[in-house]
């Protein structure tokens, strides 16, 4: 009697393990508690707060977990698609990546040693130093630099520099201004202005990474690296954003009285003052990645905010070209700040070229319009697909009003970049 042999049964091949990116770090956000990532590079996102438990499992595991292993540990009311769905955002968000034993390990670089990286669309930041140690040797200026007090001293402070500006004396009389005098007052300022974003992060416990020079839509700028602060409560980080204006309003009050100085030190000191009031009024302005927008985004508690605005402008553009019968949702303050935000870089472009190709017209006028075409298209996304309503209204909607089975509904600000200021 012979007996029937089952057939052997190919293997089963083994399910992908995940582990989180070296270099990642999770914290918990001050006041909402939700998990905030940094990653290599010092980009920020914030998860929510499913997201971030499970981001959390994968990093707290001895050994890489796959798929079923997540399931069984995963937050209360996950299922396998809520879990599948999970990976695949944090994969797309560069938090976690296949485990792989073959591949040999490779060191990231911490966020002191990348001397030179670039961001969308034009933007090269060079880093000079590690300015931890001097934001704590300058410790005692930051109370001046925090609290109501200051920016009631700040607003003041800019208000005199207008007024010398505007009233003081001008002519043949009053000498001539010292174009090295002036260059060298700027640039210590612009100095001091990052510096004073490091002093007030390190007052509010936290911690400035790096200090460099920046080329951000071709205008040469200062910065300093203050991603820690998207952590602190909400006014820490207002406190935080507009600590280098108030440092430049303070600094220029105390020089407005040699404005008035004859000869070529008065001169020198209202050329500055001209300057030092255009570079704060300038910061201030929300609809650039300055500090104005900076401080805009943290008290309304939107860490996206220009994204969302650029997307409302996005859509608000199709629906007049392509379906004019589609009503707008959201609010439509929104679309006009996109349409700003999209609209500020390319003026800023061009009048950078202008001033450098000052005396050749024609090449000047062929650069301008070229960089405003790419720079348009790129940041105001009109060639590009209209986003869905439904993400829009989900990034607008407070983390403690997010309701729904899917624990998932609530991470559409996940892939948010955080540039420092």
């Amino acid at each position: 009697m012979t007996t029937l042999r089952q057939p052997p049964q190919p293997p089963q091949p083994a399910l992908p393990t995940f582990e989180l990116v070296p270099g990642v770090e999770l914290r918990r956000q001050a006041e909402t508690r939700a998990w905030v990532a940094y990653r290599p590079g010092r980009q920020v996102s914030r998860l929510s707060p499913e997201l971030g438990d499970l981001c959390q499992v994968i990093a707290r595991a001895a050994t890489p977990l796959d798929e079923c292993d997540l399931m069984t540990r995963a937050p209360g009311g996950w299922g396998p698609a809520s879990v599948t769905a999970g990976l695949k955002a944090l994969l797309a968000g560069g938090l976690i990546r296949p485990f792989d034993p073959a591949a040999p390990a490779v060191p990231v670089p911490s966020p002191r040693s990348r001397r030179v990286d670039f961001h969308r669309p034009l933007t090269v930041r060079v880093t000079l130093f590690d300015p931890e140690i001097l934001c704590w040797l300058l410790q005692p200026a930051a109370r001046l630099l925090r609290g109501r007090a200051a920016w009631v001293v700040a607003s003041v402070g800019l208000l005199l520099q207008a007024a010398v500006w505007a009233f003081a004396p001008a002519g043949p009389g009053s000498g001539h201004a010292l174009p090295w005098l002036v260059v060298t007052l700027a640039g210590v300022t612009c100095l001091l202005h990052e510096l004073a974003h490091g002093v007030v992060l390190v007052a509010a416990d936290g911690r400035p990474r790096r200090l460099g020079l920046m080329l951000m839509y071709l205008v040469p700028m200062f910065f300093c690296d203050v991603a820690d602060s998207f952590r602190l409560p909400r006014r820490a980080q207002v406190e935080v954003a507009f600590a280098g204006v108030t440092l430049q309003a303070h600094l220029g009050a105390l020089l407005a009285p040699l404005a008035f100085a004859p000869g070529p030190l008065g001169a020198s000191v209202r050329a500055f003052l001209a300057v030092n009031l255009a570079m704060a009024l300038v910061n201030l302005v929300p609809f650039v990645a300055l500090d104005g927008y900076f401080a805009l985004r943290a008290a309304l508690g939107v860490p996206n905010l220009r994204e969302v605005a650029l997307a409302a402008w996005r859509t608000a553009v199709w629906c007049a070209v392509v379906r004019p019968s589609r009503a707008l949702r959201g609010p439509r303050w929104l679309t006009w700040f996109g349409a700003a935000a999209a609209l500020m870089p390319v003026l800023m472009v061009t009048w950078t070229v202008s001033r450098v190709l000052d005396g050749w017209p024609v090449g000047g006028l062929v650069v301008v319009v070229a960089a405003g075409a790419v720079i348009g298209r790129r940041v105001s996304g009109c060639g590009g697909a209209a986003p869905r309503g439904r993400a829009l209204r989900r990034s607008l909607v407070p983390r403690s009003a997010a309701t729904g089975p899917d624990p998932l509904a609530d991470y559409s600000d996940f892939t948010c970049q955080m540039r420092s200021m």
